[in-house]
């Protein structure tokens, strides 16, 4: 209480002084806006007034009077009323994000405490704090997350111990295409943009179809703001050799928003020899010149147009919103120089360019009725050429045809559901989804191969006597490759209480086999992967039980989170080994992976600890004919926890991981395995993060990998199908070291 009352004196102090006025309602983070609910106490009785447009008018209240402000996600804010209020007042958003509201999947936008499914937010301010650049840098730290690391192929990733290829990734509900090595390339997405990530695990395939067989991971970029004009300026240094810079600019207008970001991510690469810090010598033919982590330059560009364009009479707007993407990369694979005179080396150039183009329409369009529609074509091209490299004269040429490829995806899809809101208590979600991808190439069997999916589905949420909500849903599709059966899911929340719930879930999961998986053909030195037209799709079950318990204590608040997961799979896409050389694509009879998580996040004042524990385990049955391999069991343990000096705006955080021991399997086509387990291993960073000067400037330094890990024993087997086997698995380049400066520069209204 007495923190609060210091709160408020400085606010009398530094802002203009003015009697009996409307007071407006800010956030202190970024300066937007937000509407707050006041109650008021005097001769033991309460008044609660609701903010309008954030704004309440203070001229009826009298001196001394009792006030108590409150808003979702920001701390309570407690004061007595006297004539000399600021005509401004910030409120500070919590910690954690108890109370942050969701999208992905849901009717409407709700917080997680009320959402029917189990949802995980990582927020913008972690990203900041971890200092990442990338999804392979933040979610390292998460639980049920494993990533693998292919040099070519990239950072690829599991969930609840099912593979990336099942994992859909979305920005802003737009799925992101290109997967090459059953999975995105995680270190092609950006997060300097990203506002949150929301991650659901378990099946929603009836809202978003195939490749929502484990898991959806909605990226939700940065929107909202209430500047006339607003830019942002980024630069981060690592001493593994990366250079990053970003530029944003967002411009507001009666109903219009205009928003545009330019970022450079610049990595030299990295060899286990190599020191933080370190300036390697240019030599004419170098034997190092090889790297562990390829060196590779990226470029983001972005445009978004948001209007809207209906008036304020609904509780919520129709947004019209145009989104232009353009990424382009290029990866150096630079080989070891030829015998006998090493004199010669080949180097491959790889060549990535997507685009991805969306037009969305979100909102109110009566006063019971929604829509969220989403339209959009990607594409996605990757070239490779191999040059013959004269190290003594650094000319360089093209190898022989063969070596050279040009790879093709495009997609086109439309979403779009219709939204009947007939009480608080009933909704009704009537939609469509259709799905059209096409690719072409040499590795595609030298031509174009195309898979379409079209979609009706549609979903209920209904509550009873203000504690039960269940919400059904079921999907109908056509595959143009494949026979897709009805897909249903059945969500329940119940609410014990104020503080505690349950949630339970079946979800039936339904994905053809990809392009790549039937018909690539990948060839060079480090690989060789055959697709296989005899694949058969895939199903799923998956059933999923949590308790929630949410609670506070004056100023104590905490969260715990109790989820236990049953995924029984038919049908699983694998790589196998076909001989010594060869990999291609088969289906295991069945798998089934299951497993507890506890997630815990505690606030108690300025410090804030999030943890959890995570244990996994996985069955496969190879063949109808052959039992059941031995269950294979792996833990994780995180702890992040974070303090935070608000008198000089500084935060402390440090964030640890251990994996445990990975169970590692590599099937033959002839139904014998090669079993080996990765060792356990533990990552942690450590880092400090400041805002001043108004927080114009931000800036974070720290430690990333404390402990020094570069790679671990056990065989790679799921990390990339390559010619020869290796003993060790590449985790990390070691202890590195950042900072990160950001400047936001702001012309308020």
């Amino acid at each position: 209480m007495f923190t609060r009352f210091i709160t408020i004196i400085i606010f009398f102090t530094f802002n203009f002084l003015l009697y009996g006025q409307k007071v407006l309602f800010k956030s202190s983070d970024d300066s937007t806006n937000i509407n707050v609910t006041l109650t008021t106490y005097k001769d033991n009785k309460h008044l609660i007034i609701k903010s309008i447009k954030s704004e309440i008018d203070f001229s009826s209240f009298i001196d001394n009077q009792l006030v108590e402000i409150q808003s979702n996600g920001y701390e309570n804010l407690y004061f007595s009323y006297t004539s000399q209020i600021p005509s401004i007042i910030y409120l500070h958003k919590l910690a954690t994000n108890f109370n942050e509201t969701i999208v992905t999947g849901q009717m409407q936008q709700t917080s997680i405490s009320d959402a029917v499914q189990n949802v995980k937010i990582i927020n913008a301010k972690k990203i900041e704090q971890m200092g990442a650049q990338n999804l392979t840098q933040l979610f390292k730290n998460e639980l049920n997350i494993q990533l693998s690391n292919d040099a070519i192929l990239g950072s690829g990733m599991d969930l609840q111990g099912i593979s990336g290829e099942n994992v859909k990734i979305l920005i802003d509900g737009v799925p992101v295409i290109g997967k090459l090595n059953g999975t995105v390339d995680l270190d092609q997405i950006n997060l300097q943009n990203v506002e949150k990530i929301e991650i659901i695990e378990g099946p929603l395939s009836v809202n978003y179809g195939a490749d929502a067989l484990a898991g959806t991971i909605n990226i939700i970029t940065k929107k909202n703001q209430s500047n006339l004009l607003s830019g942002k300026l980024y630069g981060y240094y690592e001493s593994n050799g990366t250079y990053n810079a970003q530029v944003n600019l967002t411009t507001k207008f009666k109903n219009t928003l205009l928003a545009m970001d330019v970022n450079r991510n610049y990595f030299d690469g990295w060899r286990p020899d190599e020191k933080p810090f370190h300036i390697e010598k240019v030599r004419i033919a170098d034997s190092l010149r090889n790297k562990t982590f390829k060196p590779r330059e990226q470029y983001f560009g972005g445009f978004k147009i948001n209007q809207r364009l209906n008036s304020t009479k609904h509780d919520n707007g129709l947004y019209l919103t145009v989104d232009f993407r353009l990424f382009k990369e290029l990866i150096e694979n630079r080989g070891k120089p030829l015998k006998p005179y090493f004199v010669r080396a080949f180097d491959d150039y790889y060549n990535t360019f997507r685009s991805d183009n969306s037009l969305s329409l979100n909102g109110r369009i009566a006063n019971k009725w929604s829509i969220n529609s989403t339209n959009a074509y990607n594409f996605y091209k990757r070239t490779k050429n191999t040059y013959i490299n004269d190290l003594t004269t650094l000319e360089k040429k093209l190898s022989a045809p063969s070596e050279q490829d040009t790879s093709a995806f495009d997609l086109i899809l439309s979403r779009t559901s219709f939204i009947y809101s007939h009480s608080t208590k009933w909704h009704l979600e009537v939609g469509y989804d259709i799905n059209y991808e096409s690719s072409r190439g040499k590795r595609i069997n030298g031509k174009t191969e195309a898979i379409g999916d079209y979609a009706l589905y549609i979903t209920s949420e209904y509550t009873a006597w203000n504690k039960l909500t269940i919400k059904p849903g079921i999907r109908a599709s056509y595959n143009s490759v494949y026979k897709s059966p009805i897909v249903p899911s059945l969500f329940l929340k119940y609410a014990i209480n104020k503080n505690n719930s349950i949630r339970a879930s079946y979800s039936r999961g339904f994905r053809a086999p990809s392009i790549k998986e039937l018909f690539f053909y990948f060839v060079d030195i480090n690989h060789n992967i055959i697709g296989n037209k005899d694949l058969k799709a895939e199903t799923s079950n998956n059933y999923q039980l949590s308790v929630r318990t949410e609670y506070q204590i004056k100023n104590f608040r905490f969260v715990i989170n109790n989820q236990f997961f049953f995924n029984d799979l038919k049908n699983l896409i694998t790589l196998a080994q076909k001989n010594s050389t060869e990999y291609s694509y088969v289906n295991l009879f069945k798998a089934q992976t299951y497993g507890y998580t506890l997630n815990t996040n505690f606030l108690y004042n300025d410090l804030s600890i999030d943890a959890g524990v995570s244990i996994k385990a996985r069955k496969n049955q190879i063949i109808d004919s052959i039992p059941a391999r031995a269950t294979s069991f792996y833990p994780e343990i995180k702890f992040n926890p974070s303090y935070t000096v608000k008198k000089i705006n500084t935060t402390f955080a440090l964030f640890y991981k251990f994996t445990g021991k990975l169970p590692n399997l590599i099937l033959k086509t002839d139904g014998s395995v090669i079993e080996a387990k990765r060792d356990p291993y533990h990552m942690m960073d450590f880092t400090i993060t400041t805002h001043f000067y108004k927080k114009i400037f931000a800036l974070t330094i720290g430690a990333k990998n404390l402990l020094n890990v570069t790679s671990i024993n056990g065989m790679t087997g799921s990390d990339g199908a390559h010619s020869s086997g290796a003993s060790n698995v590449q985790i990390g380049m070691g202890r590195t070291y950042f900072c990160s400066l950001t400047i936001n520069l702001n012309t308020k209204k």
